[in-house]
C-alpha cells in the first residue's frame, strides 16, 4: 500500500493510467486461465484485446468512460448470483465464452473507473486502501473468529465472521482516513458500506471462478500472494461503483 500510494501521489494521471493498462493486461491474462483457456496464444490475444479496449475507451470521451463503468456495475449481478447461488450457477461459470466476456467487462470497466475517478489520485488511494483493508479484515477475522461457513461448495475457508470482519475494518478505515486526511470522496458512510460489500463479493466471485476452474491461485506473479487477480479482485467490482457514485 505505501508503494502504490507513493506512485499515485507523485505520478501524473496519464502515467498512472498507462500503468493501469499494464495491470489490465495482467488481470485479463490471469482471467483467461480461470475462464479455462488453455492456449497461451489465445490468452495473449484475449488480454491484448481487452487492454486495447482500456486504451481506446478514454479516447472516446466521458460518455464512453461512463458506459464502461455502468457495464461493469451491471456485472455485479451475475457475480452476486454466482456467490449466493453457486451450485446453480456453475454451468454458467464453466462456459468459457461467457466468463471471458464477463472478464472484459469487469476488468476494463474497473481500470477505466480507477483511472478517471472524480477526485483524482486521492479518490483512487482511498478506494484501494478501503478494499485492501476489507481483504485484510476478512482474513484475520476469518482466521481467529471464523466458525460459520459461508458456502462450503464455494470455498471451505470463507466464513461469515470473515466477511463481516472485512466490512467492519473497511468502514473503520474510512473513519481513519477521514480523521487524518480530512476528506473522503464518498462522505456518506452508506456509500462506503456498499463499496465494502462489493469488495467482499468481488473476492468471493473470484473464489467461485477458481473453484470451477480447479485453481488455488490465479497466478504466481506475486510470491506468497498469488497473482494480480488474487490481489485486486476486491477492487474490480468496487471501483466502477465508486465512479458512478462520484459521477
Amino acid at each position: 500500500m505505501p508503494v502504490v500510494g507513493a506512485v499515485i501521489w507523485l505520478v501524473d494521471q496519464s502515467i498512472i493510467y498507462g500503468l493501469l493498462c499494464v495491470v489490465c493486461f495482467g488481470l485479463l491474462y490471469e482471467w483467461s486461465a480461470v475462464a479455462q483457456v488453455r492456449s497461451n496464444v489465445v490468452k495473449l490475444c484475449y488480454a491484448s484485446i481487452g487492454t486495447l479496449m482500456a486504451i481506446v475507451v478514454p479516447l472516446l470521451g466521458d460518455v464512453a468512460i461512463l458506459a464502461a463503468s455502468i457495464f461493469a456495475v451491471c456485472a455485479t449481478v451475475p457475480a452476486f448470483l454466482s456467490v449466493v447461488l453457486f451450485s446453480k450457477m456453475q454451468r454458467l461459470l464453466t462456459n468459457s465464452v461467457a466468463v471471458a466476456v464477463l472478464g472484459w467487462i469487469v476488468c476494463v470497466g474497473a481500470m477505466v473507473s480507477c483511472g478517471f475517478l472524480p477526485g483524482g489520485g486521492l479518490a483512487l488511494l482511498s478506494l484501494l486502501s478501503v478494499v485492501w483493508l476489507v481483504d485484510t479484515g476478512a482474513y484475520f477475522a476469518g482466521t481467529y473468529f471464523g466458525a460459520h461457513k459461508l458456502n462450503r461448495a464455494l470455498s471451505p475457508n470463507k466464513t461469515w465472521e470473515g466477511a463481516l470482519g472485512g466490512i467492519a475494518l473497511g468502514l473503520a478505515a474510512c473513519l481513519v482516513l477521514d480523521m487524518f486526511i480530512g476528506w473522503l470522496p464518498l462522505p456518506d458512510i452508506w456509500g462506503w458500506l456498499i463499496v465494502a460489500f462489493l469488495a467482499v463479493i468481488g473476492d468471493l466471485f473470484e473464489s467461485a471462478l477458481k473453484r470451477v476452474a480447479d485453481m488455488k491461485d490465479s497466478g504466481d506473479l506475486l510470491p506468497g500472494h498469488g497473482g494480480l487477480l488474487d490481489r485486486l479482485d476486491s477492487a474490480l467490482l468496487a471501483a466502477p461503483c465508486v465512479y458512478l457514485l462520484l459521477a
